[in-house]
């Protein structure tokens, strides 16, 4: 299996989402928490497709203070998020290697120039 072949699956969870991920109330009076499994999710999908925090933010329904507050409660999933954030640059790169070694002159001068401008720059 190809490194690009076996890249295209979802990348794996370092800090998997259960229900121990989302807060569970102490009691059931005052406001619900909003970090559920179901929001924690529409984030997982929303930094893997490259979204930018602000806009993880809107599609999952939540503001950026309750990723902020969630964040420095459950360090662990700053990892996590970052590690989403990450997957879609280096599916990005793993396409451009793979391009290259299929013979493609354009993206092997493209990825040249970028990789080593003072030498092969225009």
């Amino acid at each position: 299996m190809s490194a690009l072949a076996a890249f295209q699956i979802l990348p794996h969870d370092y800090y998997p989402i259960s229900e121990a991920m989302a807060a569970t109330p102490k009691s059931h009076m005052g406001r619900p928490h909003v970090m559920t499994k179901p929001t924690i999710s529409k984030l997982r999908l929303a930094f893997l497709v490259g979204c930018s925090e602000r806009e993880a933010c809107i599609f999952a329904g939540i503001h950026r203070l309750t990723l902020y507050r969630y964040q420095d409660k459950n360090p662990d999933f700053c990892d996590q998020k970052q590690a989403w954030q990450t997957y879609l640059v280096l599916q990005a790169r793993f396409n451009i290697a793979e391009a290259i070694r299929a013979g493609d002159v354009q993206s092997s001068w493209r990825y040249l120039r970028a990789k080593h401008p003072e030498e092969f720059g225009v």
